[in-house]
């Protein structure tokens, strides 16, 4: 059986196109959609980037998106289950208390006695060291002034901080009848205005700035760079944020 990652990668070959191309039109980046094309998921950041990912590189790839998120989660779902059987479970071992506390006073024991021959043996050696006559310092050949060198260091160039920028997922909660309308600019430009249906993400990067208006904050999660924001109001709530690098997310509200 052919698998998700294959199923995209043969997509986009039949259609002549590089990870480049797809980069440039979908917004996600080459190194995600090659790991998605190898399913190595542990790249990416978390689950809420790979079902949004995937459902907007096979829609782009004219693929049905919607069956392949759900053979993915159901694969996703599996591979956990395997891990969590393959996990051997670790016997606990009672020490009693009287036990622990006769080893602590044995290791407190040890270690005052240390601590006393290391004193002791520091007194005696001032004591001797002060009955010693000083030797005069002998006087060595005058050294002659060397300039300080510094050497130059190629600084190395971080691909992520070329890249850096703003990375947005918007995620639609996936439970029956949850929906919201929302309307994106990236760097003031209009990504996306419509509405999401349950489980439906969106992805969208900027240079500086993405503004973003919620018809229902309370249904829809919000992942910046990585990091999983949450909702950001509640059901029923129209939330306006911005959010720039560094992230600051400004926004107003209205029931």
């Amino acid at each position: 059986m052919i698998g998700i990652g294959e199923l995209l990668r043969q997509a986009r070959e039949e259609q002549q196109l590089s990870l480049a191309d797809v980069e440039r039109e979908t917004k996600i980046r080459s190194r995600y959609l090659e790991a998605l094309e190898a399913e190595q998921f542990d790249i990416l950041p978390g689950t809420v980037y790979l079902f949004g990912f995937v459902r907007s590189y096979a829609s782009f790839l004219g693929l049905d998106a919607e069956e392949l998120v759900s053979l993915l989660k159901k694969q996703y779902q599996s591979d956990q289950e395997l891990q969590v059987e393959a996990t051997p479970l670790r016997s606990s071992v009672y020490v009693p208390k009287t036990r622990r506390t006769g080893r602590i006073l044995k290791l407190l024991a040890v270690v005052l006695a240390v601590f006393l021959v290391a004193a002791y043996s520091y007194q005696y050696y001032l004591g001797k060291v002060s009955t010693e006559q000083p030797i005069a310092p002998v006087q060595g050949p005058e050294e002659s002034p060397t300039e300080p060198f510094t050497p130059e260091i190629e600084e190395e160039t971080d691909p992520a901080a070329v890249t850096a920028g703003i990375e947005l997922v918007v995620s639609v909660v996936d439970r029956p009848g949850a929906r919201c309308w929302v309307e994106i600019r990236s760097d003031g430009v209009v990504d996306y205005s419509g509405t999401l249906e349950a489980g439906d993400s969106r992805v969208v990067t900027a240079d500086e700035k993405v503004w973003l208006k919620i018809g229902n904050a309370g249904v829809l999660s919000i992942v910046y760079n990585g990091e999983d924001l949450g909702s950001l109001g509640a059901e029923g709530e129209v939330v306006t944020l911005e959010f720039s690098l560094p992230l600051k997310p400004e926004g107003t509200s209205s029931p």
